[in-house]
């Protein structure tokens, strides 16, 4: 049999300019080089970087307008992205990557090249145990036939060897006869054209039934070679096979970043068409639930027989781990579980029924969320105890108009721009859904009452009920007015009063008087008496009056002096009395005195936004689906709340602009943020993991957890499906079985 030699050593290329490092790209096995950051868009790691060279290489000086490089034997391993052990299994070599807080840690002068002579000369010491495998692979088919004594020896000397991910050896199909077997060889083939690497989790020749170690004269030494590499940073050794027959399950079930790849059928069943031992055509039997497949092959010739499946199956329930994560992928992203099987179902790709959708979803997911979402929401409150905070609230239906089910209010600290808490309110737990907003205020309350919050302001919208209760409820506790709902609402009633023929003008001046709002919260700055005086000024500077006497603390415009001619109203007009009956009514008047100077509720604007990617109005959910999206978009949100800003190569910020239609022509400029993250997903994935293994009946109830209020029909006196049915054809019964038709 012909054994694969050693891979020829390249030489050159990248080099590490560490100091007492020599390690270049092609000259060392499995050392990874990195590129430093770029100092015109993460200027600060750049200098990390550099600085940390100097630590032990003081004549080292950044080069101008090119970028150094170095090894990995100088990063921790918590610096690098972790990489799935079935991405591993499936064939495909992991690139190597640092994560984007990275920092070089590791200067020990040549420690680190030493280890790796170790490591080079463990190689060569395992190439000739290799060799002696094949020279005693008959001997070993003797002592096979030879009886139990051999088995015996094999048992009292079974010992395992670890072997790296970088190391090459014959396929397994060298290794495999009826009597000479490698043991449990987990198989990771390289995408790039240099060969194929095995990983093998343990090495030996398996006799019969029995498992006899690699014998030789180098053994003890080789195995002391690699041992002392195990202190090595960098050096990884595959976990040895458990012998509990769950531990492959347990395994996956560590692995919280497991990867799938879409394998042509056809192909798949190419391989197990044919018998590995004797070529002869076999018998194949396929079956599977959802995008798992499992295949038993049988040969009639030989009687090999041999089971597989695509996907390793966790917990007692055996739920294949593909069909886990589709589920997890569509509802922890807020996507449409039936356009996303429908997709797969149009692109061929083999999937669950949208059934077991459903039921993966109530007993593995939604308990996930809610615990995730409970731990992550207690962790918010005890950042704001220390504090006094500043709070705003905001609600959302579920559809427009006065038919909405659902109702959810969140609140917000205005500091932090986190969501504290969020309701979720059913239309018939109140007396209708235009009290939806009122009970999602009170329940937010009491949750912030709860945990013992010094709230000293809250921020909402002119909601009138809101208003009240607050009034009445928390006298001791600030209220003012979001400043973008009162120009909001005031907007639409100048828009509406302007389509008259005799209030033309009043359509220039819109964007001037909705602006002298947002100059009444600020130069106001919490004196109501002062922002009532700044907004009675604006009488008087439509008509071309600049000075106000009647005023105390606002006695003239601050602006300069207006040069440019403008269309000016007349006090005698019947425009200028209609606008100003709209500008100074009772209600805009008490409204202008309880504006916030600096809170707003521009951040609970936000989330409802983005609660209609999660909870879209055009779907209807049940009322715990619907509770845990509204539970991932708060998740979602604050993780991602305080995203900075892009920034160009040459170091400026990014922007955008844009030309929305309601601005009538007008640009806007946006800021371009960075990108968001899915953190939190990995937490969920990692707990829908643990309640699969425990099983969902070890959920227990939380103490925040809220009844299901009955659904919407629960109070209509139904009849039998079959009654419905025999009045929906009565109606027809009447009607001619002919039409005439006239025409003339």
């Amino acid at each position: 049999m012909n054994m694969e030699g050693t891979k020829k050593m390249r030489h050159g290329g990248t080099s590490c300019v560490a100091y007492g490092c020599s390690n270049t790209r092609y000259s060392v096995p499995k050392v990874s080089f990195h590129r430093c950051p770029n100092p015109n868009t993460d200027r600060t790691r750049y200098y990390a970087w550099a600085n940390a060279v100097k630590t032990k290489r003081a004549d080292f000086h950044t080069p101008k307008g090119k970028l150094f490089f170095l090894c990995s034997d100088h990063f921790l391993p918590s610096c690098f992205n972790e990489v799935s052990e079935i991405h591993k299994q499936l064939g495909y070599r992991a690139k190597v990557s640092l994560k984007r807080t990275a920092v070089p840690t590791l200067f020990s002068g040549t420690s680190q090249i030493v280890k790796r002579k170790c490591q080079r000369n463990a190689l060569l010491k395992l190439q000739s145990v290799r060799n002696q495998v094949t020279s005693s692979k008959t001997n070993d088919v003797e002592r096979a036939e030879a009886g139990s004594q051999n088995e015996e020896a094999g048992s009292q000397h079974e010992e395992q060897i670890f072997m790296t991910e970088g190391h090459r050896f014959p396929s397994a199909k060298s290794y495999t006869d009826k009597a000479v077997q490698v043991r449990k060889p987990a198989c990771h083939v390289r995408s790039k054209n240099v060969g194929t690497s095995v990983e093998m989790k343990s090495f030996g020749c398996q006799v019969g039934d029995s498992y006899l170690p690699i014998a030789g004269e180098d053994y003890e030494d080789c195995e002391s070679d690699i041992q002392s590499q195990s202190s090595d940073d960098s050096f990884h050794p595959t976990e040895l096979d458990g012998e509990s027959e769950h531990s492959d399950s347990e395994e996956c079930l560590e692995d919280s970043k497991t990867q799938f790849v879409i394998v042509d059928r056809n192909k798949l069943m190419n391989i197990f068409q044919h018998c590995p031992m004797c070529q002869s055509e076999s018998d194949v039997q396929e079956s599977g639930l959802g995008s798992t497949l499992r295949i038993k092959q049988d040969c009639k010739n030989c009687s090999y027989s041999r089971y597989w499946q695509s996907q390793k199956e966790i917990g007692d329930g055996k739920i294949a781990e593909g069909n886990m994560a589709v589920c997890a992928g569509v509802f922890f992203s807020g996507s449409s579980p039936t356009k996303s099987l429908q997709m797969m179902k149009i692109a061929g790709v083999k999937m669950i029924s949208l059934r077991t959708y459903f039921k993966y979803q109530n007993l593995f997911l939604v308990p996930s969320v809610n615990k995730v979402f409970e731990a992550k929401s207690r962790q918010e409150f005890e950042n704001v105890k220390s504090s006094r905070v500043t709070l705003s609230g905001d609600g959302r239906a579920d559809s427009p108009g006065h038919c909405a089910k659902y109702g959810i209010y969140t609140m917000m600290d205005l500091e932090s721009r986190k969501i504290l808490c969020g309701k979720l309110v059913q239309s018939n737990e109140v007396a209708g859904s235009t009290k939806m907003e009122k009970e999602g205020f009170i329940r937010c309350m009491t949750a912030v009452q709860e945990e013992q919050l010094d709230v000293m302001e809250i921020v909402t919208d002119r909601h009138p009920q809101i208003r009240k209760h607050i009034r009445e409820t928390h006298p001791e506790i600030k209220h003012t007015f979001d400043t973008w709902h009162l120009a909001k609402g005031l907007r639409k009633k100048l828009l509406a009063l302007s389509n008259r023929a005799d209030c033309r003008i009043i359509r220039h001046w819109i964007k001037a008087i909705t602006s002298q709002i947002y100059f009444c919260a600020r130069r106001g700055d919490g004196d109501p008496d002062l922002s009532l005086e700044i907004w009675r000024a604006v009488a008087n500077h439509i008509v071309n009056v600049h000075q106000h006497p009647s005023n105390q603390q606002f006695s003239s415009c601050e602006h300069a002096e207006l040069l440019e001619p403008r269309l000016w109203f007349h006090q005698d007009s019947l425009a200028y009395e209609r606008i100003c009956d709209v500008l100074y009514s009772t209600r805009m008047e008490n409204d202008i005195r309880h504006l916030s100077p600096n809170g707003n509720t521009a951040g609970s604007e936000s989330f409802n936004a983005l609660l209609n990617h999660f909870c879209p109005k055009l779907y209807h959910y049940h009322h715990n689906s619907q509770k845990a999206r509204m539970q991932l978009a708060i998740l979602h949100f604050n993780e991602n709340c305080s995203k900075t800003q892009k920034m160009s190569k040459e170091g400026a910020p990014r922007y955008c602009v844009k030309y929305p239609k309601y601005k009538n022509g007008e640009c806007t400029v946006h800021k371009i943020l960075e990108n968001s993250t899915f953190d939190y997903c990995n937490e969920l994935v990692k707990e829908v993991q643990a309640l699969v293994r425990t099983g969902p009946e070890t959920v227990e109830l939380s103490d925040f957890a809220e009844t299901v209020p009955p659904p919407l029909t629960n109070s209509i006196n139904k009849i039998s499906r079959e009654e419905a049915i025999a009045r929906h054809k009565t109606r027809y019964a009447s009607l001619p079985d002919t039409v005439i038709i006239l025409v003339d």
